[in-house]
């Protein structure tokens, strides 16, 4: 079964990770307030510590982040970058 990484955690990501967890999905997934991204564990996401974490454990990575600065500010990590390789990004 395909595993996803999901990138944010706010209202949409919340509901969204709650929906994917609902339908068997492993779901690892990191916000940069960890305590968003613990919560989700009661529907049966795995809290990653850091996105790179999440993005390496998954075949698709999700990303609902506030906009296309903040994403693009996420993937310009090299370590993001690298982990990236091979995946199928969701944005």
């Amino acid at each position: 079964m395909t595993t996803i990484g999901f990138l944010g955690a706010g209202r949409m990501g919340t509901a969204l990770v709650a929906a994917l967890c609902r339908t068997g999905r492993t779901v690892h997934v990191w916000n940069r307030t960890a305590e968003k991204a613990q919560a989700l564990a009661a529907f049966g996401a795995r809290p990653e510590r850091t996105p790179e974490a999440a993005v390496a454990a998954a075949d698709i990575v999700m990303v609902n982040l506030l906009d296309y600065v903040a994403s693009d500010a996420l993937f310009q990590r090299p370590e993001v970058t690298e982990a990236l390789k091979g995946r199928l990004l969701v944005q």
